[in-house]
C-alpha cells in the first residue's frame, strides 16, 4: 500500500513536470502564436462550461480512461500534459510576450493552475491512472501473471479516479462560473 501511494505521488510530480516544462517549452519557443488553436481551446472549453460540472466531468474520465490502459496510458498521459501545457505557454506568450512581465505571468499561471484545489484532484485521479498502467505495462512487458488481485486492485483504482474527478469537476465548475460572474458585473459597471 505504502509503494503504491509512492508510486502514485511520483506520477503526480512527472504529470506536473511534464505540464510545466511544455508550457515554458512553448512559452519559450513558439516564434508565431497559432491563434487558431487558441480559438479552438476557448471555443472547447466553452461548449464544456456550457455542460457543466457533467461536462467537466466526462471529458476528465475520458482521458483518465485512456490513461488507465496498458502501454498506450502512460504514453497518453504525456500528450494529454504535453499539450495542456503548451497551450497555457502559447497563451501566456501571445498576451504578454516573452520578457520578463511574461515569464512572471507564465510562472505565476503555473503555480495557480497547479495549486487550485480542483487541479490538485484532478491531477491526483490523472497519477493514479498512470500508476495503474505503469504497473499493468510493467507486468506485461516481463511477463508476468496478471490475476484476479490486479484487476480488483486496479477496478477499485479506476473508482477511486472516478470519485475524484467528480468531485473536481463540480470545484472547477463553481470556479469558473465565480469568475465569470465576476467578469460580466465588472464589464456591466463600465
Amino acid at each position: 500500500m505504502t509503494i503504491t501511494i509512492l508510486k502514485i505521488l511520483v506520477c503526480y510530480l512527472v504529470l506536473i513536470l511534464i505540464y510545466a516544462l511544455s508550457a515554458y517549452i512553448a512559452f519559450t519557443y513558439t516564434e508565431k502564436t497559432p491563434i487558431k488553436l487558441i480559438h479552438k481551446t476557448t471555443q472547447y472549453i466553452e461548449k464544456v462550461i456550457e455542460e457543466g460540472p457533467i461536462g467537466i466531468f466526462r471529458n476528465n474520465i475520458a482521458q483518465a480512461t485512456r490513461m488507465f490502459m496498458p502501454i498506450i496510458g502512460p504514453l497518453y498521459a504525456f500528450i494529454i500534459m504535453m499539450n495542456t501545457g503548451q497551450i497555457l505557454g502559447v497563451y501566456v506568450e501571445s498576451k504578454y510576450g516573452t520578457g520578463p512581465q511574461g515569464l512572471v505571468t507564465l510562472i505565476f499561471a503555473l503555480l495557480v493552475t497547479i495549486l487550485y484545489p480542483y487541479a490538485i484532484i484532478e491531477i491526483l485521479a490523472y497519477a493514479i491512472a498512470l500508476e495503474a498502467s505503469l504497473t499493468f505495462t510493467i507486468k506485461i512487458f516481463k511477463h508476468c501473471v496478471i490475476d484476479r488481485r490486479d484487476i480488483l486492485s486496479t477496478l477499485l483504482k479506476y473508482c477511486i479516479s472516478a470519485i475524484l474527478l467528480i468531485v473536481a469537476a463540480y470545484m472547477e465548475y463553481l470556479i469558473i462560473s465565480q469568475a465569470i460572474t465576476i467578469i460580466h458585473s465588472s464589464i456591466g459597471s463600465m
